[in-house]
């Protein structure tokens, strides 16, 4: 089990870092809209990874694309979706999600391209 207070450190650091960068360009959202991806989100960690690949930036995804995590996650093989051209999103299968011994992969991860 997460210890609670790690997954709070966990969530603010990852909206700290994310959250500007999803509200830039989501203007068409409502806050009802808005409140509603971030649960989402929130139900998700752990299931699907930002990678980005032979850079340091910080990536600005936009928060309806959970819909898309959620529309490509596939049984039992990884799925991805480009972002850029240097970033990805890997979306665990559902096999995994559902083993008794899942593991939550990191939310964001700074890859070089011979690691992958």
């Amino acid at each position: 089990m997460t210890d609670p207070m790690n997954l709070t450190l966990r969530y603010l650091t990852f909206f700290a870092a994310f959250l500007p960068a999803f509200f830039f360009g989501q203007n068409s959202l409502t806050d009802e809209e808005v409140t509603a991806y971030i649960g989402m989100f929130n139900n998700a960690e752990g299931t699907y990874q930002i990678q980005i690949i032979d850079s340091r930036e910080m990536p600005s995804i936009p928060l309806s694309i959970i819909d898309e995590i959620d529309a490509v996650r596939k049984e039992n093989d990884i799925a991805y979706i480009s972002v850029k051209d240097n970033i990805r999103i890997k979306v665990l299968p559902l096999f995994v999600i559902n083993a008794a011994d899942f593991v939550e992969v990191e939310t964001m991860v700074y890859l070089k391209s011979s690691e992958i």
